[in-house]
């Protein structure tokens, strides 16, 4: 969604008295409509964005996110990844020093 669609749907929240408080009554109707909280956290960067380019200065806390932990594969999980790839080049999995050799190019010699 555009900075431009964002602004039009925050001119029903927007009160000229309490921008702050503006903002954070659009927040949680976005949740009410179901979006993501990454999706509210970008709504609210454009807004306080769109304030700041007009010399407004609006603080409204920010939305932390926790990264989830990857999943490592076990052993034998690996070992039976590595049974089923056909070449070198599916190795992907583990990290190795084998690069495939580039082919030299003949430089054409001048002779006199």
């Amino acid at each position: 969604m555009s900075a431009r669609q964002i602004l039009r749907e925050f001119l029903r929240f927007a009160d000229p008295r309490d921008i702050r408080q503006s903002v954070i009554d659009y927040l949680p109707d976005c949740k009410k409509r179901g979006l993501s909280m990454r999706t509210i956290e970008h709504r609210r960067i454009r807004l306080v964005a769109f304030y700041k380019f007009i010399d407004v200065k609006l603080s409204v806390p920010r939305f932390r996110f926790v990264k989830p932990i990857p999943e490592v594969y076990t052993p034998d999980e690996t070992s039976a990844l590595l049974r089923h790839a056909r070449d070198q080049r599916q190795y992907w999995l583990v990290p190795t020093r084998w690069r495939p050799m580039r082919q030299k190019r003949k430089v054409p010699t001048k002779t006199s």
